[in-house]
């Protein structure tokens, strides 16, 4: 059985999806789900010491996260897309494979 792959996608992929993603994935058992997360605007970058510090208060581990920008690939592997805002949402269904598989 393959695991269920959610992805979490806002802009920058330094603040926001990254906490969603750590605290989903330390909610969750794998290999039975895998969380990830990506920006529409993101450039490769660690996250800073204040979202670690959140990460950490809130009871799960930031590891060696680094910041990706949204592709295709990401959202055809996954089994469930979160936008963290309507226009998150909406870029990842603009993906050029997009409209045969994404509902709004």
């Amino acid at each position: 059985m393959t695991a269920f792959e959610v992805l979490f996608v806002c802009t920058g992929n330094r603040h926001r999806s990254p906490v969603a993603e750590r605290l989903l994935a330390a909610a969750l058992p794998e290999p039975d789900f895998h969380v990830r997360s990506a920006g529409t605007e993101a450039r490769p970058a660690p996250l800073d010491a204040v979202t670690r510090a959140i990460i950490a208060e809130l009871g799960a581990e930031a590891g060696d996260f680094t910041a990706r920008r949204l592709r295709a690939g990401h959202v055809e592997r996954a089994d469930l897309v979160l936008g963290l805002e309507r226009c998150h949402r909406d870029a990842a269904v603009r993906l050029p494979w997009c409209p045969r598989r994404c509902r709004r």
